[in-house]
């Protein structure tokens, strides 16, 4: 049975996500190596997400909501103005899209990421995806992100 206004939703949301293909959140060109020297401070350390941006202002806004909300999960604090904020976090990728053989459509995300402090020190930068099979790529990179900040600035035990 042929489906037509699931195969028009497929084709819009190609279109959008195709539109949005490059979210840029920071500077472009950075090139970014898995670092994890993020000063352990204390508990109050609160970060800045930079909105993402990309031709779809609704992706963009909508991936940028996740990523907090995974943030906030994983209980980084997150202010919503970057002068009260110790750090900002910025974010650099795109969005890929592919057909299975079936024909549905797979979405991937793969962005640098980075914290920087208000002097501009990179604190922290890692190069996350979002898993290749998942039900959402949004909810999955973000919850990379989330969860690589975390152990960046969760405590380290102190070797006696």
């Amino acid at each position: 049975m042929y489906n037509f206004s699931a195969k028009v939703l497929g084709a819009v949301m190609r279109k959008s996500i195709l539109a949005g293909l490059l979210f840029i959140c920071g500077t472009l060109g950075v090139a970014v190596v898995k670092a994890q020297t993020v000063p352990q401070g204390p508990s109050g350390f609160k970060v800045f997400v930079n909105p993402l941006e990309g031709q779809d202002p609704s992706l963009a806004n909508m991936l940028s909501a996740e990523l907090i909300s995974h943030l906030v999960k994983h209980g980084i604090a997150v202010v919503e103005s970057v002068d009260d904020a110790d750090a900002v976090l910025n974010c650099n990728g795109l969005i890929q899209t592919s057909t299975t053989d079936y024909g549905h459509t797979r979405y991937r995300i793969h962005a640098a990421v980075r914290l920087v402090d208000k002097d501009g020190k990179v604190l922290w930068a890692d190069d996350v995806s979002s898993i290749r099979y998942g039900q959402s790529a949004s909810s999955s990179f973000s919850e990379n992100v989330a969860e690589s900040l975390e152990q960046a600035v969760s405590p380290k035990p102190k070797n006696k």
